[in-house]
């Protein structure tokens, strides 16, 4: 919530089977997250938290031994799969035969692919021989790896950012008081398909009021005292005014989608189209030729189909 992330990826979340209440305890409002554990022992276990708005669907992947996986595609019109990976430290000489089958696997879903989390190699080591042929693996399917500074407290490069397709910047670590790994972090431009989010309304049937039972209310306020003050009166008043209110409209609540956004239409554009229906109605009712030359030079020219502009949003 400080660094205001949409996306945080976890890696070693120590999750046990049936436990979530360290991740629904660790999810801020208005984030939703996705995780998955390891399959046998303890430690391990991978999560992503994000924001509930952005459109993110889990991507079945198969599961490697030598390391584990958490998939999840994000919608938009090139949709882009994030793919959070922990290698543990142990030596495997499978591993490498494992992650070409996976980077095969993810590049068939689509061109824009982020590949990141813990792979515990000594990327900072050019000598180390595993360090060479995961670099010469991950180059051959078009990925870059963008980390060259250390992400763990030693000093090594463990944590990666592997992307095709996309161009993340402003890479940093961040030193974490509760870890020996460091927060890495990092800003993408990416066009993605966000959810319309139910809202919750409130509203009066005001004109279901029968006015004569209003009236009748309204005559029947009880007195008040006497000796009230002038701001006492006023105080009696309004909520009799309100009482009966809440009996003749009572206040209802309903959830609604909006299935169309439009940020465009401003305050000030909501506040001419108000002005406009105040001037058709004061026309409609007097029907004075001055109300309606007023009206008219409210309303502003039609436009013809073909000079209608629709203003594209886009969402980053």
């Amino acid at each position: 919530m400080d660094h205001n992330f949409d996306f945080l990826c976890l890696s070693e979340t120590w999750q046990p089977p049936n436990d979530f209440i360290p991740l629904n305890n660790s999810t801020p409002p208005g984030f939703i997250y996705s995780c998955r554990l390891r399959d046998s022992g303890r430690g391990g276990g991978l999560a992503m938290l994000y924001r509930e708005k952005w459109k993110v669907l889990p991507v079945s992947t198969p599961a490697y031994h030598t390391f584990e996986s958490i998939t999840s595609q994000l919608s938009g019109p090139t949709p882009t799969i994030v793919a959070t990976v922990y290698r543990p430290p142990k030596p495997n000489k499978e591993f490498l035969n494992d992650f070409v089958q996976f980077l095969t696997h993810l590049s068939t879903l689509s061109p824009n692919i982020l590949l990141l989390g813990d792979f515990n190699i000594h990327m900072d080591n050019t000598s180390n021989a595993l360090t060479r042929n995961f670099t010469s693996c991950i180059d051959s399917f078009g990925l870059h790896q963008l980390i060259n500074f250390p992400t763990h407290l030693k000093g090594h490069t463990l944590d990666l950012i592997c992307c095709s397709g996309l161009s993340p910047v402003d890479c940093k670590a961040i030193s974490l008081p509760f870890s020996d790994h460091m927060l890495v972090s990092f800003n993408a431009n990416l066009a993605l398909s966000k959810i319309n989010l139910p809202r919750t309304i409130s509203f009066r049937n005001i004109k279901d009021i029968n006015l004569d039972i209003l009236s009748s209310g309204i005559s029947s306020f009880p007195n008040a005292d006497s000796f009230s003050t002038p701001d006492e009166l006023v105080l009696h008043y309004n909520n009799s005014l309100h009482n009966l209110l809440d009996y003749l409209a009572p206040l209802k609540t309903r959830s609604v989608t909006f299935t169309r956004s439009s940020p465009w239409f401003t305050p000030a554009l909501r506040q001419l189209k108000s002005k406009g229906h105040q001037l058709e109605r004061l026309y409609n009712k007097t029907g004075l030729t001055v109300h309606k030359e007023i009206y008219h030079n409210h309303i502003p020219p039609k436009r013809t189909a073909s000079h209608r502009l629709n203003p594209p949003i886009t969402l980053v």
